[in-house]
């Protein structure tokens, strides 16, 4: 049910993006950079409200691992990637900067504060706000679907949750 919520979310959620009109940048984003990690997402959050926090932190961390090593990985290993350097640069910056923040929550209160997780949330929202605002290359017009129904997309977002919300359990 995870599975099938986390392959569901992105194109349910891209569609209906398309179909209210919503800016391909923003879709590119929030939806596909959010909605590919909605599997960990609720997981962690199910972790969580279980008061089993060691597994959420254990899923964040060995989600970025994987994402980072494993798929950036294997990607750059079958074909090289033409990124612009400043690009490139900055985002590390941003998230290594995130990754900063966090370890030294860890290290000195050895927990993720909640002042510390409002941090992370603001940054979040302020790149995001960053990127809306100043990047208008993230999605070609290939990469957008055609416009189908609100209804229907809504649908497919509400099915694509529900499967993640009982996977996550």
């Amino acid at each position: 049910m995870l599975a099938y919520g986390g392959k569901q979310i992105v194109p349910a959620t891209i569609s209906l993006g398309t179909s209210w009109r919503i800016n391909p940048t923003i879709i590119a984003i929030i939806v596909v950079a959010g909605g590919t990690s909605a599997p960990e997402l609720f997981v962690s959050l199910q972790a969580t409200f279980a008061s089993s926090t060691g597994i959420a932190l254990g899923n964040v961390i060995g989600s970025n691992m994987a994402n980072m090593l494993l798929v950036v990985g294997l990607s750059v290993g079958f074909s090289n990637f033409a990124l612009r350097a400043h690009k490139a640069t900055k985002n590390s910056l941003v998230m290594l900067g995130a990754t900063l923040i966090t370890s030294i929550s860890l290290l000195v209160f050895g927990a993720i504060t909640w002042p510390i997780g409002a941090v992370l949330l603001a940054g979040t929202a302020i790149y995001i706000y960053y990127l809306t605002t100043l990047e208008t290359d993230m999605l070609s017009e290939e990469d957008i679907p055609s416009p189908t129904s609100a209804t229907r997309a809504l649908l497919s977002v509400g099915t694509a949750i529900l499967f993640l919300l009982l996977g996550a359990d």
